[in-house]
């Protein structure tokens, strides 16, 4: 299923284990349960293991600031990516608000951030239409049903 993929490479060494990258989200944004769908570079594990997995990181959310929580050393110029899930896109088509994303050490301080990551394109929706008429002979009177589904 779909979800909001965080990319980005650290500018300073992120020497501790215990760190933290924070994902702000601007109205009008909604959000589900917020999870990491997808761990991508956050752990250091090695294959499919969920107890190492389960571990590395942890989710929390507090309005549009969602915060996760990373066991994991990081040097300079290390790509990072995950996906959280639970995220909801604004019911508007257009370029959606800028959002922040900032890693914060384990006291606290902020180590690398970007306050203004660009907004993203919405499409609108394939709109699925399908007529009806009764009664459908040639030169008759008739009604027009019309059903639409997004």
């Amino acid at each position: 299923s779909a979800g909001v993929m965080v990319n980005f490479t650290t500018v300073k060494n992120m020497a501790t284990e215990r760190w933290s990258v924070v994902v702000e989200f601007p109205a009008p944004y909604s959000f589900g349960d917020v999870m990491l769908q997808e761990l991508g570079s956050l752990c250091n594990c090695t294959g499919e293991n969920p107890a190492c997995n389960a571990t590395c990181s942890a989710v929390s959310r507090d309005g549009a600031r969602i915060t996760i929580q990373v066991e994991r050393a990081l040097p300079l110029g290390e790509s990072v990516w995950f996906v959280l899930g639970g995220v909801v896109n604004p019911g508007v088509t257009g370029v959606t608000p800028s959002c922040s994303v900032v890693t914060y050490s384990e006291d606290g301080v902020a180590v690398d951030e970007n306050l203004a990551v660009p907004g993203t394109l919405l499409t609108p929706g394939r709109l699925v239409v399908a007529l009806l008429l009764d009664p459908t002979g040639a030169g008759e009177v008739a009604e027009l049903y019309v059903s639409a589904t997004a």
